[in-house]
């Protein structure tokens, strides 16, 4: 029942960073976190009490940045997580969730931010940007928020939804990915309000078998196509 806080603290070459589990909860502020073997910081299954994570820097590291699951839940803000080996963000498994504010998700080998099996994350104005693979990808159920977010400059896709994967992406600038935003495996997000741009590869990919909503959108300057709908695709 114990609520710690960390203040200032660093935490580095240790098997896992910090790892908060069964119920665990606490707040870490000004935290670094760093050169850990697994995860620089892990959360599982403490739905009640999230921990808080303000102000910390986690990364670089040989593996995964932040990692939720199993009814875990975070709440983060105004932090960076950069440079990892594998994934910056990874929430995974029904139950899992977070609130990510002001966060940056950067130069990470593999991708930025991956949701999977029906986690419900929501990012506020996040910057997700120059990560190696897919900016924010979306898979199996998942259903997150983005928020006033920008996704920007990353090698992969920028947000990618798949495997009946749903959402809202609101507000957000989706800029100089390889193709923007990929919608297909009966994916239904909502994007909205949102501003595509630039797309190496194209803008908005809808592929056979997806649908969702797509309003009030600009769509600009992206090449060879600004939205590409493939047979037995449907969006509104």
């Amino acid at each position: 029942d114990g609520d710690p806080t960390l203040i200032g603290c660093t935490v580095h070459s240790c098997n896992s960073g910090i790892s908060v589990v069964e119920g665990g909860h606490g707040t870490f502020k000004n935290v670094e976190v760093h050169d850990n073997a697994t995860c620089q910081v892990e959360v599982v299954d403490c739905r009640l009490q999230p921990p808080v994570l303000e102000e910390c820097i986690i990364g670089p590291g040989p593996s995964l940045g932040v990692m939720v699951r199993s009814s875990g839940t975070c709440i983060m803000s105004n932090s960076s997580i950069s440079g990892n080996a594998l994934i910056g963000l990874l929430v995974h498994g029904a139950g899992a969730t977070g609130t990510f504010t002001n966060v940056l998700i950067e130069k990470n080998k593999v991708g930025g931010a991956h949701f999977s099996d029906s986690a419900e994350p929501r990012m506020i104005g996040a910057k997700v940007r120059e990560n190696g693979g897919t900016g924010v990808m979306v898979k199996t159920g998942s259903v997150p928020v983005l928020q006033e977010c920008t996704i920007e400059g990353n090698a992969g896709v920028g947000i990618w939804f798949a495997h009946e994967s749903y959402g809202m992406v609101d507000r957000c600038e989706v800029v100089s990915n390889s193709t923007n935003i990929m919608l297909e495996g009966f994916s239904g997000p909502t994007i909205k309000d949102s501003s595509i741009l630039l797309g190496k590869d194209g803008g908005i990919m809808v592929t056979r078998g997806a649908k969702g909503t797509i309003r009030e959108c600009l769509v600009q300057n992206n090449k060879p196509y600004g939205i590409a709908i493939g047979d037995g695709a449907n969006p509104a």
